[in-house]
């Protein structure tokens, strides 16, 4: 460990040996547990590494003293130049230092999740003009806090008393941004914030099901937990004779909102696997990804908005499109090579040149032979082959989607994606359970749990943006 100065090596030696002298009242005399043996063999190995510590920086302090008495090693003190009032970016107030520290976050863990995860966070700590998101993200990424959160899933009920000071004060500081947080909230968040490195909200990953939506749609990593949006209609225009009086081209102006609803996940496992807890850091938060991964796949598309995402087809209901925005097939209980030219050219020109296909991986697979290698009556609709574009537009593959062609089936999507938003609260909080018991008898199984709950909403910003086919 390494401490900032003299000071503060000596507040930590002087609390050591209390916590030390403590221990040795409490049982003296009597023989230690093997808890309290760990933790008397921590402190005493903290103590002397203190004790070098202090002699250490004691040693320096007095060569630099030396140094400072002879005028040939001093430099003239720094004058700050004057603050230029015009500056539109104060780098001297506290909100923005907090933005430095948690953008120098990002990039640390830059490297274990995606580009779009990295450029979400960061979009959200330089657009929070309070600066709790810095601090937020800043708070989990310490490592102080990792290694602490990891002695806690180790053993929840007596892990803290193994924290180090780096430990302790990282745990506060993440609690101090936690309650910032909440406190912006109208419902109440509690838990344990997981570190930024496992956190499936800063770094999505998942596996588990074909989700293509986090890639293409509008997501917001967001500090509320409902976020409003504004969106207009076209303004007219219109050519006029000289000196004619302009007419009101005033566009309707709408405010959908995205309302964010818990997830969760429960995750046993052994005291075994606690001890080992280094080595399955990186596959907990491949499992939490992949949880969430699977659950939003659906979610994101059929979810009924009530304590659930709103998806996209959830026709007529919290978040999706209408019957408006419906193309029939052609023939009853059967798709066909016209229907998905019809679908197509139903998209409206405004957003035609960011839209995008959406199917399942099956139904696609029918959509692609539904003209025939070499066919002379009609052209290839995927001419580069059957993971290239259709009718010349990008095409996604989605697992919830049906493979149904019976009557009422929605067995297509077609528009702009960028107008489908999710919003993903920043904080992903667990819930550490010590001890869990079996069914039969209600007796301890050696196992502890992990609760795990996130927030993510979903909704259609423009449903104009979008068309989708369904089965006549």
């Amino acid at each position: 460990m390494a401490f900032r100065s003299l000071e503060d090596a000596k507040a930590r030696l002087e609390d050591v040996n209390e916590m030390i002298a403590e221990t040795d009242a409490k049982f003296r005399g009597k023989k230690f547990d093997e808890d309290v043996a760990a933790v008397w063999r921590g402190l005493q190995q903290e103590r002397e590494e203190l004790l070098a510590e202090v002699g250490e920086i004691s040693e320096r302090k007095r060569y630099l003293a030396e140094l400072a008495a002879d005028p040939r090693n001093v430099e003239s003190a720094w004058e700050p130049p004057r603050r230029d009032r015009t500056r539109t970016v104060d780098t001297d107030r506290p909100g923005w230092v907090a933005r430095d520290k948690a953008l120098r976050t990002v990039e640390r863990y830059s490297d274990k999740g995606t580009t779009d995860s990295a450029d979400r966070v960061e979009r959200l700590v330089r657009s929070d003009p309070t600066g709790g998101a810095a601090r937020y993200v800043t708070a989990v990424g310490a490592p102080e806090y990792a290694s602490a959160f990891q002695k806690m899933c180790a053993d929840p009920t007596t892990g803290h008393l193994r924290f180090t000071g780096e430990e302790v004060e990282a745990f506060r500081v993440v609690t101090a941004a936690q309650a910032e947080q909440r406190a912006a909230l109208t419902t109440t968040t509690t838990g344990i914030p997981i570190p930024y490195e496992l956190d499936p909200t800063l770094l999505i990953s998942g596996t588990g099901a074909l989700n293509p939506i986090r890639q293409i749609a509008r997501v917001e990593l967001v500090s509320e937990g409902t976020v409003k949006f504004a969106t207009s209609a076209e303004v007219s225009a219109a050519y006029a004779a000289e000196g004619t009086e302009a007419s009101d081209n005033t566009p309707a102006m709408t405010q959908p909102s995205v309302t964010t609803a818990r997830g969760q996940a429960f995750i046993p496992y052994s005291f075994e696997v606690g001890q080992d807890w280094a080595t399955v850091v990186e596959n907990l938060s491949r499992l939490l990804a992949d949880a969430r991964n699977v659950l939003d796949a659906t979610q994101f598309l059929t979810g009924n908005g009530s304590n659930a995402p709103g998806g996209i087809l959830n026709i007529g209901g919290t978040g999706g499109l209408t019957t408006t925005q419906r193309v029939l097939s052609a023939g009853a209980g059967a798709i066909a090579i016209g229907d998905v030219y019809a679908l197509k050219q139903a998209e409206p020109a405004r957003f035609f040149p960011n839209s995008t296909f959406a199917m399942h991986p099956t139904r696609l697979d029918s959509v692609y032979r539904l003209v025939a290698a070499g066919s002379t009556t009609e052209p290839q609709i995927m001419p580069d082959g059957r993971n290239g574009p259709l009718l010349g537009k990008p095409v996604v593959e989605w697992s919830a989607m049906t493979t149904a062609v019976a009557t009422g089936s929605k067995w297509a999507l077609f528009g702009d994606f960028t107008q489908f938003v999710v919003c993903d609260r920043l904080g992903f909080g667990v819930e550490l359970i010590p001890h869990l018991f079996g069914a039969t008898s209600r007796f301890p199984t050696g196992q502890r749990g992990l609760y795990a709950f996130w927030r993510t909403g979903t909704g259609t910003l423009v449903q104009n943006a979008f068309r989708y086919g369904e089965t006549s």
